[in-house]
């Protein structure tokens, strides 16, 4: 037997003799993580936070990918340029670093160029993601959320780990 919740709040049952029928009525969902950070580049703890999340989502076979989009800071590199590697504990799991060494004060908040890398990330995945989930967006770019509902209509979900958003310095400190 299975339960489905419609749009208008209602519970329905059904019972299936196919398993098939279930898998194409019940798609498990794509995630794409997008965090300032990511490990081993950045240990601190929404790196590491959204680590955890990407490696757990990936291992319960919850969804039907895991993807991340993160920064890195390499001056020996070209500003921008995208990188792809895979987490260092589930190789299945695509890493997309932008290389953002020399940040101007005009690109604290909002950065054009990290946008443009973020759109070109997203036309490329292998699977669209039906949810985008931010951790962290120092050193990207506020407009990331929007440009994530607008170019790819996925659901958008932001976890607070501190308060950057308020505050320049995310701690509240003097």
């Amino acid at each position: 037997m299975a339960r489905f919740l419609t749009n208008n709040g209602n519970i329905h049952r059904a019972f299936f003799s196919n398993s098939s029928v279930v898998q194409t009525l019940i798609k498990k969902p794509s995630v794409l993580l997008i965090n300032h950070g990511y490990p081993p580049l950045f240990n601190a703890g929404s790196e590491v936070y959204t680590q955890t999340l990407a490696v757990w989502l990936k291992r319960s076979e919850k969804t039907s990918a895991v993807s991340i989009i993160s920064r890195e800071q390499d001056p020996f590199r070209s500003d921008f340029l995208i990188r792809q590697t895979q987490d260092e504990h589930d190789s299945s799991i695509p890493i997309f670093l932008i290389n953002h060494a020399r940040e101007a004060p005009y690109q604290r908040f909002v950065n054009n160029d990290i946008e443009h890398c973020f759109e070109d990330i997203c036309q490329n995945l292998h699977t669209k993601p039906n949810i985008v989930h931010f951790g962290h967006l120092n050193h990207l770019s506020l407009t990331l959320p929007q440009r994530a509902k607008d170019i790819l209509g996925a659901k958008v979900i932001y976890t607070l780990h501190d308060y950057w958003l308020m505050c320049p310095r995310g701690q509240f400190l003097i």
